[in-house]
């Protein structure tokens, strides 16, 4: 009986060993190549310069404050952003090792587990993002570990799991806006988990996927309505006037006047007196057609920054949450008068999206020697035929459940961008973070078969 419980226990550790010696050469590999180094970004005055000194200010702020705090928290540590990149490489370490656990716990494969997070060392959000002074990687992080914690949860009825789960899914959109997406997420992943994972056979589905629903909803809900009550406005953060109006804005035309709104006529006015004045900043490809989807990404910023936003302050104030209602309300106005330009910038950032990930997975060098074993692997003599082992069910369900896991948080998370925002590299980037698991654990589902069949 003992060495029945030490054989497990002995596997346990020698993959966190394992996991452990890649995360401590990729450390290595980031300080070497200078990647603890922090860079200022465009992003970083709004994150560093947060107005904790007042709730009102702080609720009325365009950032949520979660990652302003991360950064106050960093002070503590060092001066100025010095700490800052570390910080972000060790928050990420701790979402890899939860979700190595959700894995583990439900594949029921500390091997298979340890593949899995393991590809996680190596994605583009965090290598690409690691030292600039912004949301993207402890973001990223936050929802790696929701996936963690919603696998676990799934596997294991525990009251302290759900907490983690609840806890983790508020940091994640308390950190970044856009990981709202995680909300329908966690019950989307918990329905769809329920057939393939053995261990939630025995529980009532609907009941599963309500509470899911609740407890993840339940903190966005509180904290919308403190808002309310402190500032008047539901949400979580006053912004996507913003951003919305980056696509949307592009869509003005001079006809369009007199079918807005009265009060929203003088700021679209204004918009039109600025591109006719030849005074802003020219774009890249503004000698493609309108509808060109690189000509809309390109204008983006200079749609909001330089056209629309100060437009808007030019009548209404510059307070942010003013201008940010006046942009929200000119963007839903615009795009009920452009339907079809909206639904074809839908279609064509959903292409770009696609490429993207595409493009980024085939320029990975860990995803591409994943890919080449997995070739050699296919070619080998006797790939189709149907084994019958006591890992079988590890072999098959694995990649599965980790293939639905990466696709749905790809969708998902996407689904939030793209109404609103083009699907930038950062975005797509932290999108895509767990495409590589599944293939990983397939490869390794295979490797461990080979190893029982010659009884290694």
């Amino acid at each position: 009986m003992t060495s029945q419980m030490a054989q497990p226990q002995e596997r346990l550790s020698s993959s966190l060993v394992i996991l452990s010696v890649q995360m401590l050469v990729v450390g290595i590999w980031l300080s070497a190549t200078g990647r603890f180094a922090p860079v200022i970004v465009n992003d970083t005055i709004g994150y560093s310069s947060f107005p904790f000194h007042s709730m009102e200010a702080a609720l009325d702020h365009i950032r949520t404050p979660g990652y302003p705090l991360f950064l106050q928290l960093n002070h503590l540590l060092a001066e100025g952003f010095k700490s800052v990149p570390l910080a972000h490489y060790v928050v990420y370490l701790v979402a890899i090792l939860v979700f190595f656990m959700g894995v583990w716990k439900v594949t029921a494969s500390r091997v298979i587990a340890c593949a899995s997070a393991s590809t996680l060392l190596y994605s583009r959000v965090l290598h690409g993002y690691i030292d600039t002074i912004a949301a993207d990687t402890v973001a990223a992080a936050a929802g790696i570990a929701v996936c963690g914690f919603a696998l676990w949860r799934i596997a294991e009825t525990r009251r302290w799991l759900t907490v983690c789960l609840v806890v983790a899914t508020a940091i994640s959109w308390f950190i970044r806006p856009t990981y709202l997406f995680l909300i329908p997420f966690v019950p989307m992943l918990t329905w769809l988990m329920h057939s393939a994972v053995p261990t939630t056979g025995n529980r009532p589905l609907w009941k599963n996927v309500l509470l899911a629903l609740c407890i993840t909803a339940g903190p966005v809900l509180a904290y919308s309505s403190l808002r309310y009550c402190v500032v008047g406005r539901f949400g979580i953060v006053s912004f996507g006037g913003y951003n919305q109006v980056g696509i949307a804005g592009q869509f003005l035309r001079q006809n369009d006047l007199h079918q807005l709104s009265a009060d929203l006529r003088p700021t679209a006015e204004t918009v039109l007196q600025y591109r006719a004045s030849g005074e802003l900043p020219p774009g890249q490809y503004d000698n493609l057609p309108q509808m060109n989807y690189m000509r809309l990404e390109d204008r983006y910023d200079i749609t909001i920054w330089h056209e629309f936003s100060p437009a808007a302050e030019d009548h209404v104030g510059h307070d942010a949450r003013a201008v940010n209602t006046q942009l929200r309300r000119l963007a839903t106005e615009l795009i009920c008068l452009h339907p079809r330009d909206y639904v074809v910038w839908l279609a064509k950032a959903v292409r770009q999206a696609a490429k993207k990930v595409l493009w980024d997975a085939a320029d990975n060098p860990v995803i591409l020697t994943l890919l080449f074993m997995a070739l050699v692997r296919v070619c080998r003599p006797g790939f189709l035929v149907k084994r019958r082992r006591n890992c079988e069910s590890v072999i098959q369900v694995s990649p599965q459940v980790l293939l639905l896991l990466a696709l749905t948080y790809l969708v998902f998370s996407l689904a939030v961008v793209i109404p609103i925002c083009p699907p930038l590299g950062r975005f797509t980037d932290a999108a895509a973070v767990m495409l590589a698991s599944p293939l990983a654990a397939w490869l390794c589902g295979n490797w461990w078969a080979d190893m029982d069949s010659t009884g290694a």
